[in-house]
């Protein structure tokens, strides 16, 4: 299963068994098939959506104080609960 979302862009998040995979296209290979390089190996959707905030923050060469950083992640984390709010809503 791949869970594919503009909000989450160039980022997917795949799953395998109780593995939520962070991955980005990077082309393909002699056969024509999808390659992907993995970022990460999640238990629960919810840390993969975070990582994926923390990734997009962290992703170009923005030089950032520490609180600048902090408020960017926060503000990143917000923004990607905002989108998908049934994933982050207390249960």
């Amino acid at each position: 299963m791949k869970i594919l979302d503009s909000k989450l862009s160039p980022y997917e998040i795949h799953k395998e068994g109780n593995n939520y995979i962070i991955t980005e296209k990077c082309g393909t290979d002699k056969n024509g098939k999808q390659m992907y390089k993995t970022y990460a190996y999640c238990s629960k959707v919810e840390n993969a959506l975070s990582r994926i905030a923390k990734m997009k923050v962290e992703s170009g060469n923005k030089v950032y104080d520490l609180s600048s950083y902090i408020s960017a992640i926060k503000k990143s984390n917000l923004s990607i609960q905002q989108a998908f709010p049934n994933i982050f809503s207390p249960q």
